[in-house]
């Protein structure tokens, strides 16, 4: 920014707090959040699948009974 001395260095640090505690949130957690997210969004996929009769190309799946 202008008017800030060259070579400042800033450091963050994220959190997360709920009504009772606060957490910083590091790289373990971070890792911890994306394989939840991923496991769910497979799921979802499989969900939908189901759903709309497709397969994973998205073919239609064959009628049953037929």
């Amino acid at each position: 920014m202008e008017g800030e001395p060259k070579g400042r260095t800033t450091g963050y640090r994220l959190h997360i707090a709920d009504a009772t505690y606060q957490w910083e949130i590091n790289r373990d957690q971070i890792r911890e959040w994306e394989l939840l997210i991923g496991r769910v969004a497979d799921q979802v996929e499989i969900l939908v699948r189901r759903i709309l009769k497709i397969d994973a190309e998205g073919k239609p799946l064959p009628i049953e009974g037929l």
